[in-house]
C-alpha cells in the first residue's frame, strides 16, 4: 500500500470514528470480545455437543441433538428469558466475506422459553438486533440490562419481532411483558 494510500485510509477512518463514535466502540468492542472468547474456548456449541457425547441412552442421544442451535428467525414470536449478560456470546460471520452489506458480527444466546420452560441456544445477527443486544449488555452507568434483580428472578423477558421488508424480513428485539398469572377466585 502507497503513503498516499495509508493516509486516505487513516483519514477515512478517523473520520468515521469522529462521526460514529458510538458505533465504532461498539465494533471495537465486538473484536476484542470475539477474539477473547476464541482464546478461552467459551462456547455454547462445545456444551451441545458434550451433551450429546455424554448420553446414557440413543434416545437422550437423539433427545440432545435437537437441543442444539436455533436460528433467530426461528424464535420470532417465541418469548425467551435471558438470566444474565454471561449467557450472550458475540462471534463474527464468515457469510459476510461474499456480501459486504452483511453486517460482520452476530450473537449466540442462551435463553430459556417461557412457554415450555426448557432452555434455547439461538443465533442472531443483523444491524439493528445486533447494537440492540450490545447496548443491552452494555447497559446504563455501568449497570447491564441483565443484571441480577429481584423483580426479574428468571432474567429479563424478551420476544424477537419480524419485520418485512423489500430486501427481506429483519429481526428487532422487544421487551416482554409476562402476563401475570390468573388468581384464582374462591366461591364464598
Amino acid at each position: 500500500m502507497s503513503t498516499i494510500d495509508t493516509v486516505a485510509t487513516e483519514v477515512s477512518t478517523q473520520d468515521l470514528e469522529d462521526e460514529f463514535p458510538h458505533l465504532t466502540r461498539m465494533i471495537r468492542a465486538l473484536e476484542a470480545r470475539v477474539l477473547f472468547q476464541q482464546s478461552v474456548g467459551v462456547d455454547f456449541v462445545r456444551e451441545i455437543m458434550e451433551r450429546i457425547l455424554s448420553a446414557e441412552s440413543f434416545d437422550d442421544v437423539f433427545e440432545a441433538q435437537s437441543s442444539g442451535m436455533t436460528s433467530g428467525k426461528d424464535m420470532d414470536a417465541r418469548p425467551f428469558y435471558v438470566k444474565s449478560i454471561e449467557d450472550i456470546e458475540w462471534r463474527t460471520s464468515n457469510l459476510n466475506l461474499n456480501d459486504p452489506q452483511r453486517f460482520p458480527y452476530f450473537s449466540v444466546v442462551k435463553a430459556t422459553e417461557i412457554a415450555t420452560g426448557e432452555q434455547v441456544i439461538f443465533n442472531c445477527g443483523g444491524k439493528t438486533f445486533v447494537p440492540t443486544l450490545w447496548r443491552l449488555c452494555e447497559g446504563r452507568n455501568g449497570v447491564s440490562y441483565f443484571e441480577e434483580d429481584e423483580e426479574y428472578p428468571h432474567g429479563r423477558a424478551l420476544v424477537i419481532q419480524s419485520v418485512p421488508s423489500p430486501a427481506g424480513a429483519y429481526l428487532l428485539l422487544k421487551p416482554y411483558k409476562v402476563p401475570a398469572a390468573p388468581t384464582s377466585r374462591g366461591k364464598k
